[in-house]
Parts: structure tokens; sequence; C-alpha cells
């Protein structure tokens, strides 16, 4: 079964609310749809910051974005005009056509995946003097003839000549190969899974070195093994979908938002906790306060050793014996705006820039986790 076209990049610019809508139900009434960018957060191949299985849960369920639209994404939308005509450049025998929504269609419709954009190899198509160029833009894609000749293309946007600072491990290899990072890899085999590609190009545009570098990752037996395990997780996910039966909770702050959306607060009403899960609280909070002491002393240890000295420094293994800060002593000037006088003094000015913003949180009875405390 080909894949189906949902919506093409331009009706998903226009009409983001539908494209938003395809992605967590799916084209089909009364189904869940599985996406690229969900397996990532799924597989945990992202910064928690991206989403947990628990907060992923919550989105689909209520339909309440996690995060809204950040730097990042809107850096990427930006880049990606350049980043097609650096490919059309580097590439002049491939067609580079606009991106679109998919999904692997027949009893798989629920398998989805957003598209940077298309190459068409022009010479597979009989054109091979033809430039890329002069060839129409209204090609498409899924067309009986085009098909077997496309490959999807994905965009990403690379920190630090290869490595982002955020995503430790995140390493790009050499240009051409398949060295890419997990979660990028991710999102590819499942663009392989909904397209039906054998091969997709992934376009990184390194920031700092600025340099637009290709990849190419094929569909061997091993990426064949890792998307029928993705397939089996998205299955278990959508079963848990289907039945209202959200995953364990992590100890992010993205599952405590996925735990408070998806519960809104009931004011007055009480829950009796069972003593076993009450004492692990009491536990893991004296281990917390133990640990910060732990770690008072240490920093205070290390603080006496260096004396005056700025910095502390050690050995780094993994770098040659280069040195690595270990400790840092800064000074600053703490600095805050006194409420009381600038209400007293300018009320008018006080109360044009008083803000406030409902705040909903979880917070451990004090008396619990102290009892028995002893001094």
């Amino acid at each position: 079964m080909p894949p189906r076209l949902l919506m093409t990049a331009k009706e998903a610019a226009a009409d983001p609310a539908r494209w938003h809508a395809f992605r967590r139900h799916g084209p089909g009434p009364g189904g869940w749809g599985i996406t690229a960018t969900d397996l990532a957060i799924l597989l945990r191949l992202v910064p928690h910051s991206y989403g947990v299985p628990y907060s992923l849960f919550t989105e689909k369920i209520t339909g309440t974005p996690l995060t809204g639209d950040s730097d990042e994404m809107a850096r990427g939308r930006a880049l990606e005009p350049y980043i097609t005509a650096r490919l059309a450049s580097m590439r002049p025998e491939l067609a580079v056509l606009p991106g679109a929504l998919w999904s692997a269609g027949g009893d798989r419709d629920w398998m989805m995946a957003t598209f940077d954009a298309f190459t068409v190899d022009c010479a597979g198509l009989g054109l091979g003097g033809t430039r890329a160029d002069d060839l129409p833009w209204d090609i498409d894609p899924l067309d009986d003839a085009v098909y077997p000749h496309v490959r999807p293309a994905e965009y990403k946007t690379v920190h630090e000549n290869g490595r982002d600072p955020a995503l430790p491990g995140d390493w790009w290899g050499e240009p051409g190969t398949d060295e890419i990072p997990g979660r990028v890899a991710a999102q590819v085999y499942w663009q392989m899974a909904v397209s039906g590609c054998g091969e997709i190009l992934v376009v990184a545009q390194h920031m700092l070195a600025w340099k637009t570098v290709i990849y190419r990752v094929t569909r061997t037996p091993a990426v064949e093994a890792d998307i029928t395990m993705m397939t089996e997780v998205a299955q278990a996910f959508r079963a848990r979908l289907f039945a209202g039966d959200p995953p364990e909770p992590d100890w992010t702050p993205e599952a405590a938002w996925g735990l408070r959306t998806l519960h809104p607060m009931a004011e007055g009403e009480q829950w009796r906790c069972p003593p076993g899960l009450a004492r692990r609280l009491r536990a893991a909070y004296r281990n917390l306060k133990a640990a910060e002491q732990r770690m008072g002393a240490v920093e205070n240890a290390i603080g006496a050793k260096m004396g005056a000295a700025e910095r502390a420094v050690t050995a780094d293994p993994e770098r040659d014996g280069r040195d690595v800060l270990v400790m840092r002593r800064g000074q600053g000037t703490a600095r805050w705006t006194d409420r009381e006088a600038l209400a007293r003094d300018y009320p008018a000015a006080f109360a044009a820039t008083d803000r406030s913003k409902a705040t909903d949180f979880y917070a451990a009875g004090q008396r619990w986790v102290k009892l028995g405390k002893r001094p």
C-alpha cells in the first residue's frame, strides 16, 4: 500500500490547526496518530524538555500542547529556504520539491510523518539532460511514475560544529555517511516506514561553521529491525490511548505538567495516601536534604583548598588530560525591586507593571516529611 498525502506544506502553513489535528488523531475517525517526533519522545531519545511519554499521552488525550512555538522551531523554518537552495546546489541532479504530511496508508494510516522536502532523481525519470530547476514544480511525488525515484529529505540545524551542548553524545559523523544522532535516526527510520522509501537524505546546517552537510541513510536489515521495534512501541502506546491507561509518570517536570493537566485540581477534595507511598516521599525528602548537605560540605572542602583562586581545575581523562573546570568562585551584585516602596511612592507605575500568573504545583507536607526528625 503506497503512502497517502494528508496535507501539502502550503496547506499545513495555512491551516496549522488542521495539521495539529492530523498529528494528534491521524486521518481516520476515532484513531490516534503517531508521528516521527512522537517516536523520539517515546524512545526517550530527546531531552525531557521536548516531552516524555506521560506528557505525550496528556497532549494526545487533552489536545493541550506541552510547549508552544519556540525560537529553535522558528529558526528552523526560517532556514528551510536556504537549506533547500543549498541542497539543490550541492546535488544538481535532484529536483527538490516541497515537503508534506504523509500517512503510511491502509491499515497503517495512523503512522505519519511531516517531510521537509522530497528529492526526485531527474535521470531516473528519463530526464538525464534536464536541469532540476527546469522541471515543473507541480511534480507529484506520489505519482506512479515519480514515486520510485523519490527520496525524502530531512533538515536539521546543528550546533557546535557537530555537537549540540544541550544533547550529550549528540554527534554527527562524516558527510555522506549515516552517522547521525540517535534521535534523528529514529525520526528518519519512522519516515522510511511511512514513505516506504529505501533512502532518506539528512541535510544538516552546522550553525557555527555555517556549513551544509548531507548525510545518507539507507534501509538496511538493521534499520528494518529498528522500524519493527519502533512500530511495536507505537502500537503499545496507542493501546494505552484507546484504553485511557497512561504510562507510569517519571521524575520530570514534563510528567508533572501532564498529571496536573490531565487532572485539574478539585479544591477541598482529599485523597488518602497509602502509608508506604507516603513513607517513600519522606525518605526521598530526607535523602535530598542529606545530598544537599554532602554537596555543600564538598564545595566547602574544595573552597578551603583553593583559597583565593577563582577556579579549581583537574585533568580531564576524556580530553587527553587537558584542564577541565571543577568549581569556580563568582562574585556579583544582587539586584531586586523594592515592591513596597514602588507601590507606595509610584502607585500608577506599580499598577501598570504588576504581573501575576496562575500556578499549579505539588508541595510536600512539611510536618510529614520532618516527622520524627531529630535535631
